[in-house]
């Protein structure tokens, strides 16, 4: 059995409830996930202090599941859902198994797909974050544009219908030349067969492009890592006992 645990790096149980049954669709019989919901920060991320502390909530979170210290055994890959991809690289220094950011996941599910590819995001203060990605993962060639929507997380998270805003952004995101789009947040990912059916054009829901992509890592031999960061200095303040004891 793997063991794929989602960190949500925002605090909303509301969206990890929706992240899980989203994610449980189709799933493997072999796999067994779970939600994990940041205990410290926002319950959104749309800005970079948002992001910044969600990083600490979310190696706080790996940190205590490699001690044992939560409920179920520790994972076999994490899925860290949050556009911004936030605290990736240094949650791969403290995991030995897999670790994937759904941005990464999805620029690359349409780099294969059908680029070049379109991003759509929530809030114009996420655009930085996904324009810094895009350097990050080599994708720029592939980017036609890069759109927010003006609509709030927590509104995405709630609606039963794509928001007119949403739409003519993708509207947009397609008349630049996009042959493919990608959904800039998790929030979006329950929107993605109505958007789809709008714009004429494949959408790419990165949290299942994400789960999709990190079980494939998970089963590939030699998975786990012996690269983990391994000196010790003494740490002070709240971190003095630890990531794990956050």
């Amino acid at each position: 059995m793997l063991r794929l645990k989602v960190i949500n790096p925002n605090t909303s149980h509301t969206m990890s409830q929706q992240m899980a049954e989203r994610l449980m669709q189709q799933l493997p019989e072999d796999v067994k996930l779970e939600v994990l919901t940041a205990e410290h920060g926002a319950p959104s991320i749309e800005t970079a202090v948002e992001e910044a502390m969600a990083v600490i909530a979310l190696l706080a979170l790996i940190s205590q599941d490699r001690a044992g210290l939560l409920e179920t055994p520790p994972a076999d890959g994490y899925l860290l859902a949050c556009f911004g991809d936030p605290g990736l690289e240094a949650a791969r220094e403290l995991s030995p198994v897999p670790v994937l950011g759904i941005a990464q996941a999805a620029m690359h599910m349409a780099a294969l797909s059908v680029p070049p590819f379109a991003i759509v995001t929530s809030m114009a203060s996420t655009l930085p974050m996904s324009h810094q990605l895009l350097e990050r993962y080599a994708m720029r060639s592939l980017c036609s544009t890069v759109l927010a929507c003006e609509v709030p997380v927590m509104t995405l998270s709630q609606a039963q219908t794509p928001p007119p805003a949403l739409l003519e952004s993708c509207e947009s995101a397609r008349a630049s030349g996009a042959r493919s789009l990608v959904l800039g947040c998790a929030a979006m990912g329950p929107l993605r067969d109505a958007i789809a059916a709008k714009i004429k054009l494949p959408v790419i829901d990165p949290m299942l492009a994400g789960r999709d992509l990190l079980l494939t890592l998970m089963r590939q031999p030699g998975a786990r890592s012996d690269n983990l960061v391994s000196e010790h200095k003494p740490l002070s303040g709240i971190f003095a006992s630890g990531l794990s004891r956050l």
